[in-house]
């Protein structure tokens, strides 16, 4: 990360650099962590203090315009047999980031993670949030080709980031409750006791698909049509780059059966499609989803393979995010006097 912000600043400017803290303080974790490479180890404990090491960093912060914050879990501390019980960024790197702050210079925040994380407090302290993941060889540079906005960034979450991990499992295709998150606390209801009523009880900090860019569109309401046999749904939506810089937008196609004879997901991903806008334009996409593509299983066991359609309410949805979209309901009928239809899938 370091070479690639040098080699991207290049004369315009000066990067300075401070370790500030260790990925983590505790040896026997360092250990544990450092299992596979006991020859090149890749979580170190510096022999200063961690105070030594937030007053370093702090020196090199008030002398510079913009705080870059690399911080996040070890390579090891993902991946199989890599389990956690807290999915907080380690205390010693939230110290850190706590000092950075109070220094009044803009923070970004780099988080670099191989699953979701609770960064409820970094996301109120950085200005900016980027997930990394780990990346290969070329990370480095990638990364300061969008710090420097020389890339503007595209990237969609694959998952939900969680505001706490009693939260976990959190999904967007979770099934209905018969008492639903109101959007302000209720007894009885599915919600959280310990949980603000401006946060989304069943969605996390950021949802699935979410992800943010250096201009902003806007998504029109879907338009829904169907062939003339009524095998397919056609789904029309017009997306705008409504800022002064091209970007890539990913639009998403979310559906949802609203009364089936089994409970339904109570929103599917069911496409995306990403297209370049320059400022200020406008362009149409189309969605086309078969009966096939909406069906659900009605297996028996796991040899059966049967997946059956059914006539009723669906409603469509297109947008930014999971948590972001335009809906629009229609009821698809079929061509024929038959309220469902069995595929088998081979």
């Amino acid at each position: 990360m370091l070479e690639g912000m040098q080699a991207a600043c290049g004369d315009d400017g000066s990067i300075s650099y401070a370790k500030g803290a260790n990925i983590l303080n505790d040896p026997v974790l360092a250990d544990r962590l450092n299992v596979h490479n006991r020859d090149n180890h890749s979580v170190t404990i510096d022999e200063r203090s961690s105070g030594m090491m937030i007053a370093e960093a702090l020196e090199k912060a008030h002398a510079a315009d913009v705080i870059v914050a690399v911080i996040g879990e070890a390579k090891e501390h993902s991946g199989e047999s890599s389990s956690r019980t807290s999915l907080d960024i380690p205390q010693e790197q939230r110290d850190m980031l706590r000092a950075l702050r109070q220094t009044g210079k803009p923070v970004v925040a780099v988080v670099m993670t191989g699953r979701p994380l609770v960064l409820r407090e970094e996301a109120g302290l950085a200005d900016a949030l980027l997930v990394s993941w780990f990346g290969g060889t070329e990370a480095g540079n990638a990364l300061a080709d969008v710090l420097y906005g020389r890339v503007n960034p595209s990237g969609k979450l694959p998952v939900t980031f969680p505001y706490n991990e009693g939260q976990i499992p959190v999904y967007h295709s979770h099934e209905p409750t018969g008492r639903p998150y109101s959007g302000k606390f209720n007894k009885f209801t599915n919600g959280y006791l310990d949980l603000p009523d401006d946060v989304a009880h069943k969605t996390g900090l950021f949802p699935f698909g979410h992800g943010l860019s250096y201009t902003t569109f806007s998504h029109e309401q879907p338009r829904v049509g169907f062939s003339r046999d009524k095998d397919r749904a056609i789904i029309k939506t017009n997306v705008t780059n409504n800022g002064s810089v091209a970007g890539q937008e990913v639009v998403q196609l979310y559906v949802t059966d609203l009364v089936a004879s089994s409970s339904r997901p109570v929103r599917e991903l069911k496409g995306f499609k990403k297209i370049m806008l320059q400022p200020g334009e406008t362009k149409e996409i189309v969605f086309s989803l078969s009966r096939k593509d909406v069906s659900f299983s009605i297996a028996n066991d796991i040899t059966d393979t049967r997946r059956r359609w059914e006539e009723g309410e669906f409603l469509f949805a297109t947008g930014t995010s999971s948590q972001s979209l335009q809906e629009t309901k229609v009821y698809w009928r079929s061509a024929t006097r038959q309220n469902h239809i069995e595929y088998k899938m081979s």
